[in-house]
C-alpha cells in the first residue's frame, strides 16, 4: 500500500515535470529555430560548419571526463548530506578547470596540424577560424564547473519550474545578444559570445534563483568514493556517448567543406528536435522517476518502462514519418536557397527516430543500478554508427553516409532486447505496439506537402 501511494505521488510529480519539460523544450526550440532562421540569413553557412566542429570537440572533451557527478546526486541516498554535496561541487570545479586547459591545448594542436597541412585542403578542419573559436569555447567548461548542485537536486525532486525558467532566460538573453552582434558585425564571434553568455547566465541563475543551501568547497573520501564507484561506468558510457553523438561531425569535418558541414548541421538540428526532447525527458523525468520507484523496491518497473515507451514511441514514429515525406518542403519554407540541400538530408536523417527506444532503456538500466548495460549499448551504437558512416562515405559520399546516420540504431536493438530479457523486463509485443503511428506521420507529411504547394 505504501509503495502504491509513493508511486501515485511520484507519478503525479512526474506528469507535472513532463509538462514543464515539454513546454520549456517547445519554447526553447521555437527560440532556437527562430534565431537560426535569422542567423542563417545574416551569416554564411561556413560559420555554422566551423561552430559545429568546435562544439563537437568541446562536447567530446566534456563527456570523456564525465564521472557521473549529477547522476550520482540524483540517485544517491546521501544527496541531502552537506559533505556529499561539498565533495560533488568541488570535484565538478576541478573537472571544469581540467577541461578548460585540455580544450585550449587541443586548439593549439589543431593549429599546428593546420600549419603542417595535415588536414584535407578546404575541409572544415582546415579552416583558420577553428583553433581560435575552439580556444574561446573552452571557457564554457570553466564556467560550467561552478554550476550549483541545487540544479541536480531540483532534477532529483522533479522541481523543474524555476529550473525551466532559468534555462529559458539564459537562452533568450544569449540569443538576443547573438542577433544584435551578428547583425552588426556579420561575424562568427557573435555565435561564440552567445554560447559563452548562455553558459555564464545559466550558472549564475542556478546559484541565485534555486532554493537550497549555498554551495561551498569541501572534500570527503567516502562521498568521493561513492561518486566515483557509480560514476566509473558513467565515465565509460559518456566517452562512448560523446563519439556516438558527435563522431559523425569528426568524420565529415575532414571530408566536407565548412559550407557543406554547416548545411548538414542544419538538417541534423531539425531532425534531432524530437530526439533531443526524449533525451531531456530521459534525464529530467524518466530516470528520476524510475530511480525513485526502484528505491522503494517496486516490482512494476516493466510496466512503468513500457508506459513511458508508448508515449515516446508514438511521438518519435509520427515525426519520423512526417520528416521522411516532407523534409525538403520544411527546409524550403524555413531557409533560403543556400540551405536547400539540407531538405534531402533531413528526409533521411528523420528515420533515426524509429530507433529511439534505447534512450529510455538507458534510464531503466541506470535506475536499477545496471550502468554497465547502458555502457555496452552505447558502445555498440557508436561502433555501428561510425563504421557505417565511414564505409558508406568511402563507397558513395555524403548521400550514402547519411543512411548510416539513420539506421545504425537498428543494429543495436538485439543487444538491447537481450539485456531487457535478462532483467525480465522485455515484452516484444510492446516493442512494436506503436509502429503503425509511423504511417500516421507519413499521412501528415503528405498533407503538409499539399498545404505547402497550395500556399506557395
Amino acid at each position: 500500500m505504501l509503495i502504491s501511494r509513493i508511486q501515485g505521488v511520484f507519478s503525479s510529480k512526474a506528469r507535472v515535470a513532463s509538462v514543464f519539460v515539454l513546454i520549456t523544450y517547445a519554447l526553447s526550440q521555437i527560440l532556437r529555430l527562430g534565431s537560426n532562421l535569422v542567423l542563417t540569413r545574416l551569416l554564411v553557412p561556413e560559420m555554422f560548419g566551423v561552430m559545429a566542429l568546435a562544439f563537437t570537440f568541446s562536447y567530446i572533451v566534456a563527456m570523456i571526463s564525465d564521472v557521473g557527478i549529477e547522476t550520482s546526486i540524483i540517485k544517491s541516498i546521501n544527496s541531502d548530506e552537506k559533505a556529499f554535496l561539498q565533495t560533488a561541487w568541488t570535484a565538478q570545479i576541478i573537472r571544469g578547470f581540467i577541461l578548460f586547459v585540455l580544450i585550449v591545448f587541443i586548439s593549439y594542436i589543431v593549429y599546428l596540424l593546420q600549419l603542417s597541412q595535415f588536414f584535407k585542403v578546404n575541409s572544415t578542419f582546415d579552416s583558420p577560424l577553428l583553433p581560435n573559436v575552439l580556444a574561446a569555447l573552452s571557457l564554457t567548461a570553466l564556467i560550467s564547473g561552478f554550476k550549483s548542485t541545487k540544479v541536480s537536486l531540483a532534477n532529483r525532486n522533479l522541481s523543474l519550474g524555476k529550473l525551466s525558467l532559468i534555462e529559458l532566460m539564459s537562452q533568450l538573453i544569449s540569443i538576443i545578444t547573438m542577433l544584435i552582434l551578428a547583425s552588426m558585425y556579420k561575424s562568427i564571434w557573435a555565435l561564440v559570445i552567445g554560447a559563452l553568455l548562455a553558459s555564464l547566465l545559466s550558472t549564475i541563475f542556478g546559484h541565485i534563483f534555486l532554493p537550497g543551501k549555498r554551495d561551498s568547497l569541501g572534500w570527503e573520501k567516502k562521498s568521493f568514493y561513492e561518486i566515483f564507484t557509480f560514476g566509473k561506468w558513467i565515465l565509460i558510457s559518456s566517452i562512448i556517448t560523446a563519439l556516438l553523438y558527435q563522431g559523425d561531425k569528426l568524420i565529415f569535418g575532414n571530408y566536407l567543406s565548412a559550407e557543406t558541414l554547416g548545411i548538414y548541421s542544419i538538417a541534423l538540428l531539425l531532425s534531432s528536435a524530437a530526439k533531443d526532447v526524449l533525451l531531456k525527458l530521459n534525464s529530467k523525468v524518466f530516470f528520476p522517476k524510475m530511480s525513485c520507484i526502484h528505491r522503494e523496491n517496486s516490482k512494476n518497473i516493466a510496466d512503468i518502462y513500457y508506459s513511458i515507451r508508448k508515449k515516446t514511441d508514438a511521438i518519435s514514429f509520427i515525426v519520423a514519418g512526417l520528416l521522411f515525406v516532407s523534409g525538403p518542403n520544411v527546409v524550403n519554407i524555413l531557409f533560403d536557397s543556400r540551405y536547400q540541400y539540407a531538405g534531402e538530408l533531413l528526409s533521411i536523417l528523420g528515420l533515426q527516430l524509429l530507433f529511439t527506444s534505447t534512450i529510455v532503456s538507458g534510464a531503466l538500466y541506470l535506475s536499477i543500478g545496471k550502468p554497465k548495460f547502458l555502457t555496452i549499448n552505447v558502445f555498440f551504437e557508436t561502433l555501428f554508427k561510425l563504421l557505417l558512416i565511414y564505409i558508406l562515405f568511402e563507397f558513395g559520399g555524403l548521400e550514402f553516409a547519411i543512411y548510416g546516420c539513420a539506421f545504425f540504431g537498428l543494429l543495436v536493438l538485439p543487444i538491447d532486447f537481450y539485456f531487457k530479457r535478462k532483467l525480465k523486463v522485455l515484452k516484444l509485443k510492446n516493442e512494436i505496439l506503436m509502429l503503425p503511428t509511423f504511417f500516421i506521420g507519413i499521412s501528415f507529411g503528405y498533407i503538409f506537402n499539399l498545404l505547402a504547394e497550395f500556399f506557395a
